[in-house]
């Protein structure tokens, strides 16, 4: 069953015992109005019997099969809670999108949230609409409806609903209230300290494999139009590709067309690649993670042999794998 907790209100004192020794689940707390202790998410608790425990007064008492008490620990620890980023950045309705563009590379984000989370904008929104002329045009109507989660959900739920609708960030909800947002990147964090949970889980990847396992064949470009590389990623279904100028390698993605637009650059204007330092295909796909996440980058060039390839954290995220308990 799960886990119940019964509060003595008569006896409980708000000395906050019991919220410190709740450490883990972080589901009691002293009210502020009414100073008393209560349960304020009951789907994180553990049934540990740590309140119940730490409490002087005697006034708690916890109900559960402590037997179950580990299962629920790894549910507890894989909520989207957990690894939700709290900085939400937002975006007018009434701005035009060169404004919104603008807005994305000053804050360094791909995607805008509007009218309270109901509403969100990305950079292929925005590069569509440049694209088509319309960059002087309210944000608004190039918007999407938001495909957001809920906190109590686990990292697994939401990959899952990445990975199959082709997004790269889900905003997070709190008792139906805009919280938070969590991006592919930070489901990949969580998913490498989680454990794999009762019901369709995942297993994370193994961190000693090659990185040649996961890079992927790319069009290599060189020196091409702003215009030209839209429609490169386009046909070819991709966020970046790789740029090759003499012994200079690079990136360009969707985030630098967006900081052109942003910058008043031209779709006829040459693109502006980022020159990166490539890793080998034959170094561990660990290595390439720490990078990614130090350098707050989504893609790597990866030199196989006599190519050059390229890694994203949406193959990595791929390349996890499903499992369902029996």
């Amino acid at each position: 069953m799960d886990p119940v907790v019964l509060i003595d209100v008569d006896r409980c004192v708000g000395c906050y015992m019991c919220q410190r020794a709740c450490a883990l689940a972080q589901c009691i707390e002293i009210n502020e109005v009414t100073r008393f202790a209560e349960v304020v998410r009951p789907e994180d608790c553990t049934g540990c019997m740590a309140c119940e425990r730490a409490c002087p007064y005697n006034c708690i008492v916890v109900l559960s099969d402590e037997t179950q008490v580990p299962v629920r620990a790894k549910v507890t620890l894989s909520r989207v809670r957990r690894y939700s980023s709290k900085r939400l950045v937002t975006g007018d309705p009434s701005w035009t999108v060169k404004r919104g563009a603008e807005e994305m590379m000053r804050e360094g984000v791909g995607s805008l949230i509007i009218m309270n989370g109901t509403k969100i904008i990305t950079e292929t929104d925005v590069l569509e609409a440049w694209i088509a002329g319309k960059q002087d045009k309210p944000l608004i109507a190039f918007s999407k409806d938001a495909v957001t989660i809920e906190g109590k959900a686990t990292v697994e739920e939401a990959l899952r609903i990445m990975l199959e609708r082709g997004i790269g960030h889900l905003p997070v909800l709190e008792r139906g209230k805009l919280a938070g947002m969590i991006s592919l990147r930070d489901l990949l964090r969580a998913s490498s300290v989680t454990s794999p949970i009762l019901g369709e889980s995942i297993i994370p990847i193994n961190p000693r494999e090659k990185i040649e396992k996961y890079a992927i064949q790319v069009p290599v470009v060189g020196r091409v139009t702003n215009r030209e590389l839209y429609y490169l990623l386009k046909e070819r279904g991709l966020k970046a590709t790789v740029v090759k100028d003499g012994e200079l390698i690079g990136l360009i993605s969707i985030r630098d067309l967006t900081k052109a637009l942003g910058t008043g650059r031209s779709l006829d204007d040459m693109i502006e690649p980022r020159w990166v330092n490539p890793v080998s295909s034959q170094e561990q796909i660990s290595r390439a993670i720490v990078i990614m996440m130090e350098h707050n980058i989504r893609h790597l060039p990866v030199i196989h042999g006599e190519e050059i390839r390229m890694l994203s954290i949406k193959e990595i995220a791929k390349h996890a794998v499903w499992i369902k308990a029996m």
